[in-house]
């Protein structure tokens, strides 16, 4: 049900609402679409002051299969802020138990947060989702110590550097609360 919640809020009146294309969502365009006509792979594009391009390359998968629409363009982060409330509920239950995570993830689902992020598409779309699973697994691994954990630990936070600009401050973040853990136990 709070992935279904999540889902409408997502996607109810999905082309309608932000009005037209903001100018991230057009120039994020321009470059998945560059970079379809260069035919190369690419790391970093220097366009609108700089970005890392998984996000292009989601993009273009999506205008692959939907064609170079603005339904296509705002499909990538639709899909992630939805699977960013799946996999809040995870991390939630691990750490407070089902009542409370139902709850939390609830709030998340309606949130002006995660749905407005979920509905422009631009890179920073991918940083909710990537930011739940590297806690999730920073969690697990600190808790596990289990190697699957803290090879899982490694890539989320890889990829996740990969997306936004500020994603770079999570692992000191994470450092940060290694440090706590150490000077409190």
């Amino acid at each position: 049900g709070v992935i279904a919640l999540a889902a409408f809020f997502s996607f109810h009146k999905f082309m309608e609402f932000p009005p037209g294309v903001w100018y991230d969502e057009a120039i994020n365009g321009t470059d998945a679409l560059w970079i379809i006509d260069h035919d190369r792979l690419t790391v970093w594009r220097s366009s609108n002051f700089g970005h890392s391009t998984l996000y292009f390359y989601l993009l273009i998968a999506s205008f692959k299969v939907f064609g170079y629409t603005v339904f296509a363009m705002r499909l990538v982060p639709a899909l992630a802020g939805l699977s960013a409330v799946f996999g809040f509920y995870f991390l939630a239950r691990w750490l407070t138990g089902a009542v409370p995570a139902l709850v939390a993830t609830a709030l998340l689902a309606v949130s002006r947060y995660a749905v407005t992020f979920s509905r422009i598409s631009w890179e920073a779309s991918l940083q909710p989702l990537l930011e739940i699973m590297a806690v999730y697994f920073f969690v697990r691994a600190l808790e596990t110590r289990s190697r699957s954990q803290f090879f899982l630990l490694d890539g989320t936070p890889a990829t996740g550097i990969y997306t936004y600009l500020g994603f770079r401050f999570v692992p000191f973040v994470m450092l940060f609360f290694v440090l706590y853990i150490a000077a409190t136990e």
